[in-house]
């Protein structure tokens, strides 16, 4: 891309095949690529409180997440706004934990998108809590 270093993604199923090039490999550019890069959405629900959790977020912090309004639907401005709003201070690796979180939350109730349930990739650790179901390429299946 334009000189630059950049990731290829492919999206396929058995009739058709889309390539993504995107200059991350992120958690969000993961969910950006299998949505078809509309924009994103992220939402607070008993899945993403679970997920921070799970992440490591302090009980303080999550404690401060419930008081974003559960179950609504926001763009990433409005997310990042309720953020400054209820978690003052927030750290870049929390914020990126709460992001991710509230934004596999969001594709996984959408009703407008089909969401993808198994995952063929690399075992990349961005692609975790994605899709119910991850599975290794044959190429990555051979490296163990």
């Amino acid at each position: 891309m334009h000189g630059q270093n950049g990731y290829c993604h492919i999206v396929c199923n058995p009739l058709s095949t889309a390539y993504f090039t995107t200059t991350a490999t992120d958690r969000l550019t993961v969910i950006d690529v299998l949505t078809n890069h509309r924009p994103r959405r992220f939402v607070v629900n008993a899945e993403a409180l679970g997920d921070v959790e799970a992440g490591g977020l302090s009980a303080v912090r999550r404690r401060q997440l419930a008081q974003v309004p559960v179950d609504v639907m926001m763009d990433e401005a409005m997310l990042q706004a309720l953020l400054e709003t209820h978690l003052p201070g927030l750290g870049p690796q929390q914020r990126k934990w709460i992001l991710d979180a509230t934004a596999v939350a969001a594709y996984h109730a959408d009703v407008e998108f089909p969401v993808v349930r198994l995952l063929v990739c690399d075992d990349a650790p961005q692609c975790t809590l994605v899709t119910e179901e991850l599975a290794l390429c044959w190429v990555h299946e051979g490296r163990h």
